[in-house]
């Protein structure tokens, strides 16, 4: 699984965003003063938050999904032995 840097794209958002409309680019040596930073960091705290409960949502169905995959496959495996006897029973009397 690829690892998403969110903060490096939000940043890189805003700062082309504010750029665009001053036409001031930031040193790209140096990093945005923290009045800028901060609000850029919770904002990606709260992205992460909602990825890490969705990727745990999305894993829980995963599992679920697993399990009911293994029944239906069980299931199928005891309808073909249920329904064994009776083919076996019809080639016999086709004898």
């Amino acid at each position: 699984m690829t690892t998403v840097n969110v903060r490096a794209i939000v940043t890189d958002a805003l700062v082309g965003m504010v750029s665009g409309v001053t036409g001031m680019v930031p040193p790209s040596n140096e990093p945005l003063p923290d009045f800028i930073q901060a609000p850029v960091d919770r904002a990606v705290e709260r992205i992460s938050a909602a990825l890490a409960d969705m990727t745990a949502e999305r894993d829980a169905l995963r599992d679920q999904l697993h399990v009911a995959n293994e029944n239906i496959e069980q299931l199928h495996n005891e309808l073909n032995l249920l329904a064994l006897p009776e083919q076996t029973m019809v080639a016999k009397e086709g004898v």
